[in-house]
């Protein structure tokens, strides 16, 4: 059966790649990172790679986005949370965590009990995993160069030994291995303060885990600085509709 692809592709690919299993807070989600940082770069070189999910959305236009990376040449889009934000979740990536993936099935509660029995067990006996290291937090959403993805590639079994058997270590792994490096230096430090900013992207947090945005936010995310923005719904998809309309208007008055 032939489909018909509802978008209509002029420069560029869309690549679809075998189904990774998954689960929720536990390391496949950076093995699945990897996995596409790895698969991108073999198409590449790239000025820039983006790691974006299916209920992202871009803010702007293709030539404003263009522009705008090729002014921040050399910078890296991560998000690093505060200090004592990043203290408190310290404990994700010091203990073992075995059970993550089946604390989400039928016995979810008592996998959860286990687990902080397992932790409180290292406790115990003075299990203190990467105790050497300055741990940091953020969205796992980001925009970084060609140099840095050739760094994570390059540092993988390093990412496995210290994060194998942590929790939602997906959104520290990317920060953790960026603040100890030279690339520190590089970070994009936005006018607008906000980890979310750091990385260009327009998350809610206060209203939601994060907030869905809907019809009566157009307003807001089409004044804002930022490039992408996410969480978006099927169900709403009127607000979907008028930013590609938007998008698709700022790209034919550039034209």
């Amino acid at each position: 059966m032939q489909i018909t692809p509802p978008i209509e592709l002029k420069y560029s690919n869309i690549h679809v790649f075998k189904k990774v299993d998954v689960g929720w807070g536990e390391d496949s989600q950076i093995e699945c990172e990897m996995f596409l940082f790895n698969e991108a770069y073999k198409k590449g070189p790239f000025d820039y790679y983006h790691l974006l999910s299916g209920v992202d959305l871009p803010l702007k236009s293709n030539d404003y986005i263009h522009d705008f990376f090729d002014q921040n040449k050399g910078k890296e889009f991560v998000g690093i949370m505060d200090e004592q934000s990043c203290f408190i979740c310290y404990k994700r990536v010091c203990y073992y965590y075995f059970f993550v993936r089946y604390e989400r099935r039928k016995w979810g509660r008592f996998i959860v009990w286990l687990n902080k029995i397992s932790v409180k067990f290292q406790k115990m006996v003075g299990i203190n995993r990467n105790k050497d290291v300055i741990f940091k937090k953020g969205a796992n959403w980001v925009s970084v160069t060609q140099s840095f993805v050739e760094y994570i590639l390059s540092n993988r079994e390093i990412i496995k030994q210290m994060f194998c058997y942590t929790y939602c270590a997906d959104e520290m792994f990317i920060q953790t291995l960026l603040y100890n490096s030279g690339f520190k230096d590089c970070l994009y430090i936005p006018k607008e303060a906000g980890e979310h900013n750091m990385c260009v992207r327009e998350i809610d947090w206060d209203r939601g885990n994060p907030y869905i945005w809907d019809n009566g936010d157009f307003e807001y995310l089409k004044k804002s600085n930022n490039i992408f923005a996410r969480k978006f719904n099927s169900g709403k998809s009127e607000i979907v509709d008028k930013i590609y309309d938007y998008i698709k208007e700022s790209n034919n008055r550039r034209k």
